[in-house]
């Protein structure tokens, strides 16, 4: 397996939004590259774009005021969260999905973040083994339900759900985490 890597990884630009919409308008992602742009722009997250050449092959946010899920935001306060990794198919498995994670890694230990989670589906065992790999590790509050709504391209209102696990790695540190109570 060849590793072809994102020639860069960077916030989104706002002359970019239309590139966007052009290659990585999936279909729950219809209309959100700018409300993401501007939560981006009101400081309240990074939305990180993968760059192969002039073409967006993957994105994820990174949310600077924690989850919006409220169970999670409870039980694990001050950390930064991950939401919505994405890698274009083609371009899976040849370590995009790692660089983008540990790009929002960086800048949360530049804000000053000791830990940064991330929910992962429990149907996703690939997704899970990927952030173990990187130091992830399950907080203990259990599984959960995230949801919501869309609207899709062809202007139906969609809405999804999945039951999810809470994974957390400390910034910084490079030994193993025990302890739900230590994160």
């Amino acid at each position: 397996m060849s590793i072809e890597l994102a020639s860069e990884i960077r916030p989104l630009a706002e002359d970019e939004l239309p590139i966007l919409d052009a290659h990585l308008d999936v279909e729950r992602l219809a209309g959100r590259h700018h409300d993401r742009f501007t939560q981006q722009r009101d400081g309240r997250l990074t939305y990180l774009i993968a760059w192969q050449g002039e073409i967006p092959i993957g994105h994820t946010i990174v949310r600077w005021e924690g989850t919006t899920d409220a169970f999670v935001a409870e039980r694990i306060p001050r950390c930064a969260h991950v939401e919505d990794l994405f890698v274009m198919p083609e371009h899976r498995s040849r370590g995009i999905g790692t660089r983008i994670l540990k790009h929002g890694e960086r800048l949360a230990m530049e804000r000053g973040f000791g830990k940064i989670g991330l929910a992962v589906g429990i149907d996703n065992p690939r997704a899970r083994a990927l952030y173990e790999r990187l130091g992830y590790v399950d907080t203990g509050i259990g599984v959960f339900e995230i949801g919501g709504a869309y609207t899709d391209m062809h202007g139906r209102r969609r809405e999804w759900r999945e039951v999810c696990e809470y994974l957390v790695k400390r910034l910084g540190y490079s030994g193993s985490v025990r302890s739900s109570t230590s994160l």
